[in-house]
């Protein structure tokens, strides 16, 4: 759908794994989160049908554990830090293509100003 108002929205949705004798499922969304209903269309229905993997086309995914790295900041700097609303960035996995990258990672902030998109 053009939403020239909508912007680029992205999210995800996360389930536990599928058991191995599960072969079908049906994804249901009754709108998307952090859009009017106005905007997008409503009760989506998705018929899924699931079959087992090839092993010669199964990515390896790599796990990361964050690392804090600290940063002192004397009263002497001049240089200014923009303004963060609390946000921290986290790569969580990646999973290495031929051609590049798929980097999954979260954003989370504490900061009022920017609203929830639970």
């Amino acid at each position: 759908m053009d939403c020239s108002e909508c912007g680029d929205i992205r999210y995800a949705m996360e389930f536990a794994p599928i058991p191995a004798d599960v072969h079908e499922a049906t994804l249901e969304i009754p709108n998307l989160v952090g859009l009017q209903n106005s905007l997008t269309p409503l009760d989506w229905v998705i018929d899924l049908k699931f079959a087992p993997a090839d092993p010669s086309t199964i990515i390896p995914v790599i796990e990361y554990q964050p690392t804090v790295t600290l940063v002192s900041v004397t009263s002497a700097s001049t240089t200014s830090i923009p303004e963060t609303y609390g946000a921290t960035l986290v790569l969580d996995k990646s999973a290495s293509l031929p051609d590049g990258y798929i980097l999954y990672g979260n954003i989370t902030w504490t900061d009022p100003i920017i609203p929830r998109m639970d």
